[in-house]
């Protein structure tokens, strides 16, 4: 199973654009906005869990636009 693991997932704070309140987004809530299946994530909680090849996972996190468009996301990111 592990080697079938993708992606990185972190939970964090946004600014929601709706109420302009805080609000956390848990890993398990990252994942689910991206649409992507939780077998596939590794869940991180803390830097503590990352003595892992971060170079070789997709990483997912809470974004403050709102947009989780997986391919959108990874477009962006191949840009930078």
């Amino acid at each position: 199973m592990s080697d079938e693991r993708k992606y990185l997932v972190y939970g964090g704070y946004v600014v929601s654009q709706r109420d302009d309140e805080v609000h956390y987004v848990s890993p398990i809530q990252v994942a689910g906005l991206y649409g992507v299946d939780r077998e596939k994530c590794i869940i991180v909680n803390s830097d503590r869990d990352l003595g892992i090849e971060r170079g070789n996972f997709i990483e997912l996190c809470p974004q403050k636009d709102g947009n989780y468009n997986l391919e959108e996301r990874l477009k962006e990111g191949s840009e930078e």
